[in-house]
């Protein structure tokens, strides 16, 4: 049993959508694209059982998370961007906490309206990138060591490609339409902002898909020397 304070996972049954084929025979829409994690890696590198991703891989995922996230903030202006965005003339609001969807609510980034929406799926990492990980869990620790936050600069490419097997260049689906497909080898960000169904917000999504994202998009891209992609949550 872990018991990190400061790090939050997912629950049971937003675990389980992690390995939930895209097909479902109710029609409903995923909540996590693309089909980024493997069980039967994860189960054979001794992260998980068989029956799913648990405490030791979350918790470890979170560590990742947390670490990944700090690095991107400091290697680009993700906060100036989102400032930017909070005070805008079109008076953007934030999404509230309630309303926060998988991605943005497991987020660490001290951010209204960005958040990261590539999939982390660990099970990618080797032996010895796990042993670091673990070996802070299993310590109780969640501070980012120099020797954790190297790995995961050194490591990211690996981890957040969409699908590990694809080529690099090929699209891959964030969401059920093609409104969310980036190069497989890509970092993806996202923006969401609360939505009050008037006149304005046509402007306001107007501005932030046609003005905003391309500038962003190239801007980050420049700063990481890597493919950054944003899209954006309506």
């Amino acid at each position: 049993m872990y018991t990190i304070e400061d790090l939050m996972i997912p629950t049971k049954e937003e675990a389980r959508e992690m390995t939930k084929p895209h097909a479902n025979v109710n029609g409903e829409v995923r909540m996590v694209r693309p089909d980024s994690y493997d069980l039967k890696q994860a189960v054979a590198k001794g992260l998980c059982s068989p029956s799913g991703f648990g405490d030791k891989y979350l918790y470890m995922q979170a560590l990742y998370r947390k670490a990944l996230e700090q690095y991107f903030m400091d290697a680009m202006t993700l906060k100036e961007f989102d400032e930017h965005i909070g005070s805008h003339e079109l008076n953007f609001q934030p999404v509230s906490s309630e309303r926060y969807l998988f991605y943005q609510k497991y987020s660490t980034m001290p951010l209204d309206f960005i958040y990261l929406r590539s999939n982390l799926p660990i099970e990618r990492l080797d032996s010895e990138d796990l042993k670091i990980i673990e070996n802070l869990i299993h310590s109780g620790r969640s501070d980012v060591t120099d020797e954790l936050a190297a790995m995961v600069v050194r490591t990211y490419p690996v981890v957040l490609k969409g699908c590990e097997d694809f080529d690099d260049n090929i699209l891959v689906g964030f969401a059920a339409t093609d409104a969310k497909d980036a190069p497989n080898l890509s970092v993806a960000f996202e923006i969401s902002f609360q939505s009050e169904y008037a006149p304005i917000e046509k402007e306001k999504m107007s501005y932030i898909e046609e003005t905003l994202i391309p500038i962003m998009a190239k801007a980050l891209s420049e700063q990481l020397s890597f493919t950054v992609v944003v899209f954006f949550e309506p």
